[in-house]
């Protein structure tokens, strides 16, 4: 019993920390896409970004 419980909590702790410390997409995402993004989120955005957003994203729908 002892020893479910322990697996179990260290199961918790583990997907906790990759949960906390993994942002999901980074890592497969080029270096200059994640320089553009840091960029991006430091700013405050304009009418114009969210414009070219979605050109952006309609045209990789494609």
């Amino acid at each position: 019993m002892k020893r479910n419980l322990l697996i179990i909590f260290a199961l918790l702790i583990t997907l906790f920390l990759t949960d906390r410390y993994i942002r999901p997409g980074m890592e497969s995402a080029g270096e200059g896409k994640v320089k553009e993004e840091t960029r991006i989120n430091r700013e405050e955005l304009k009418v114009e970004d969210y414009e070219y957003f979605l050109l952006t994203s309609a045209r990789s729908s494609e």
